[in-house]
């Protein structure tokens, strides 16, 4: 906590959440000037505070730090609202991420391995029902991937951005428009090949287009997100940056392309398994 000091009072520093409903602070505390320390080189005052913090809702906010003199306490206005834009006196915001306890976590991981289990035995299920030569004219006529391309890289990113822009940022909702623009930018999942599956659909197109999408979102997503993922960074820490989560992105898509191939390899040199697969 850094401000200028000119007298011996005793002050009183509070904690304000921008989004109480995800994380707010109770903290409100006297400070008397002897417990603060003078930096010759930035000619401020400087002190080392314990504050504590309450998650109320999963999410992400910030925090902000107050100290005034004590006597002016009663005249302090207690509502915190989010700024349009951070300007350079606002970078000592703090960010505050609200997560899952231990325990949920601990489910979490094992609820994981499970789907993981599940979803690669299917995929090689799928393997088995996959006919390369389907693939190979529908790669080589590639109208039906194109118009999933656009629609998958170019409508959703700029349908998301308008939701969250007009309906979430317009409410402070700065973490949730966050949220629903880079869903908007995600890659389809591997769920699309199972209900195709499921609904008798085209299984080689389904998971042709899995595959393409799951590899240009390594270019698509960081594409959008430095276009236009700033605009929903707004009330934060100036030097908070958005991650790319390419490893997740690249092991999903050998999750996807291994258990492809050994179902495609069954099919082909053990067609008895395959056909056994299928009932």
């Amino acid at each position: 906590m850094f401000v200028s000091m000119t007298s011996d009072e005793t002050y009183r520093l509070s904690v304000g959440s921008f989004h109480p409903d995800i994380a707010a602070s109770p903290s409100h505390s006297a400070v008397a000037k002897s417990t603060f320390i003078y930096d010759n080189e930035s000619l401020f005052y400087t002190m080392d505070t314990d504050v504590i913090i309450h998650g109320n809702s999963l999410g992400k906010t910030g925090l902000r730090m107050r100290l005034v003199r004590a006597e002016n306490w009663d005249d302090v206005d207690e509502s915190w609202k989010v700024p349009e834009k951070l300007d350079d006196n606002q970078k000592n915001l703090l960010d505050v991420w609200v997560k899952r306890s231990l325990d949920s976590e601990r489910w979490t991981h094992i609820f994981v391995a499970s789907v993981v289990i599940l979803i690669t035995v299917a995929n090689i299920l799928m393997g088995c029902e996959l006919d390369m030569n389907v693939v190979y004219s529908t790669v080589k006529r590639p109208i039906a991937p194109a118009i999933g391309f656009a629609t998958q890289f170019v409508v959703m990113p700029l349908l998301a951005y308008g939701i969250a822009k007009t309906v979430l940022v317009s409410r402070g909702l700065f973490s949730l428009a966050l949220g629903l623009f880079i869903t908007g930018c995600s890659p389809g999942g591997g769920a699309s090949n199972f209900w195709t599956l499921l609904l008798d659909g085209n299984v080689n197109l389904s998971v042709t287009m899995t595959f393409i999408s799951t590899l240009a979102s390594l270019v698509m997503m960081p594409l959008w997100i430095s276009l236009l993922g700033k605009d929903f960074l707004q009330g934060f820490s100036t030097d908070f940056k958005i991650q790319i989560p390419y490893a997740k992105i690249t092991r999903s898509l050998v999750a996807l392309v291994v258990p492809l191939l050994i179902g495609i390899a069954i099919k082909k040199w053990k067609p008895e398994w395959a056909a056994k697969a299928r009932k």
